[in-house]
């Protein structure tokens, strides 16, 4: 899994092996395979209504989530709060925890 997911990681030297071999553990292809098909389908107007604060996270190396990807999700829902987490891959509860946790803090407190 390390070579496969490396490049999620803004800093994959830095992860765990335990981090990958669970990542690994959790790999469905079958299910992301259909997740993807589904999404090719899916009607993105429909998060016009969600009325609830959101906090939309990314890390500045994320090579799976563009930023215009959340713009455009800012654009749709009303309470979006974009995050770049610098130094960060895609995962960035794993490689950056504390930041996050500090985000829902700010979040769950408003």
């Amino acid at each position: 899994m390390r070579p496969l997911m490396s490049p999620f990681f803004a800093d994959p030297a830095a992860i765990p092996p335990a981090v990958f071999r669970g990542l690994g553990y959790d790999a469905r292809p079958a299910s992301f395979s259909a997740a993807a098909s589904a999404a090719a389908h899916y009607d993105f107007n429909r998060w016009r209504g969600i009325l609830c604060p959101v906090l939309a996270i990314r890390g500045d190396r994320d090579v799976f989530t563009p930023e215009p990807d959340l713009a455009r999700l800012a654009v749709m829902v009303p309470h979006t709060r974009l995050v770049t987490i610098p130094h960060c891959g895609h995962f960035a509860h794993i490689e950056q925890p504390e930041k996050v946790q500090r985000l829902l803090d700010e979040l769950w407190s408003r």
